[in-house]
């Protein structure tokens, strides 16, 4: 509120928080906010262009894994998030759908054929998770990430929309997993290129070097 006052405005400055744990990768998450068309009261008119250019800003990186958030009940076709996610990378090497508000879906829906990508649904080559978080009324029960996880265990495998729909399509912890996997591979394919780098640099400064001698 202090940076942004408390009328929802969007400024590109972020908000650092360090997390320290026992376990788990390291990593940097960017949370970055929602494309947005219209503010709160018209209070800031140009937030469509603030949001999209926020999100441009930090995706273009190609060492940043991209998860576009998709309410389920949204036509996927229509996500600007995936759209802008295929400008700067048009492989899909490094882009995950993740998909929220399932406990709304209906019959006509159709997740399963969206997180599939069947038919004429929008399709990545990394797929999309469907995840069920916590409600505000769970979290204000205390209800723990690891119960959570229980929680939405048992919804995916009872739900009559996830009927027969393997497991590598839902789940915080399967989203958690490939983002790691994810991450690997990035760093992988980073340090070879990381050494080259270097190699040329170390070639260059020892030639300028010899002609100063």
């Amino acid at each position: 509120n202090k940076i942004v006052g408390d009328v929802g405005s969007v400024l590109d400055n972020p908000i650092h928080v360090k997390i320290v744990s026992p376990d788990g990768p390291t990593m940097t998450l960017i949370d970055l906010p929602g494309i947005t068309h219209m503010s709160v009261n018209g209070v800031q008119e140009d937030i469509h262009d603030a949001t999209v250019n926020l999100v441009k800003k930090y995706i273009k990186n190609d060492q940043m894994i991209i998860l576009c958030v998709i309410p389920a009940v949204d036509d996927f076709a229509n996500s600007e998030a995936i759209k802008l996610a295929k400008v700067v990378d048009p492989t899909g090497k490094r882009t995950l759908g993740v998909v929220t508000k399932v406990d709304l879906c209906k019959n006509d829906t159709k997740i399963a054929e969206k997180l599939r990508g069947d038919g004429s649904n929008v399709k990545l080559d990394l797929g999309f998770v469907a995840v069920r978080n916590r409600s505000p009324d769970e979290i204000s029960k205390g209800i723990t990430l690891a119960q959570m996880r229980d929680i939405e265990k048992s919804f995916f495998e009872g739900s009559s929309h996830f009927y027969n729909i393997d497991t590598k399509y839902w789940g915080i912890n399967t989203v958690i997993e490939r983002i790691s996997e994810l991450q690997m591979k990035a760093v992988d394919e980073f340090i070879p290129k990381m050494i080259n780098e270097l190699g040329n640099k170390v070639n260059t400064l020892t030639t300028q070097y010899d002609t100063m001698a």
